[in-house]
């Protein structure tokens, strides 16, 4: 998509975007290449896949240790 494209659903300047883009490119989250006189924007979901896989790690090891949990109060109440 073309941030013109981007923009047209939100009733925001094409700089307030573009500022938005450029935070989005910083978290390495899009991809942005020069076409003529516009950028083309294109998702980059690999950091969003390493995020989740990270959090799916963790979610996996409290759900265990509040399973844990929960079995010692419930033999202790």
């Amino acid at each position: 998509m073309t941030v013109s494209e981007i923009k047209k659903p939100f009733r925001i300047s094409l700089v307030a975007i573009s500022k938005h883009l450029k935070v989005l490119e910083r978290a390495k989250l899009i991809r942005r290449q020069k076409l003529g006189r516009e950028y083309m924007i294109r998702l980059h979901p690999q950091p969003l896949k390493e995020g989740y896989n990270y959090i799916e790690n963790y979610k996996k090891e409290w759900k265990r240790q509040l399973d844990v949990l929960e079995k010692f109060l419930e033999r202790n109440s």
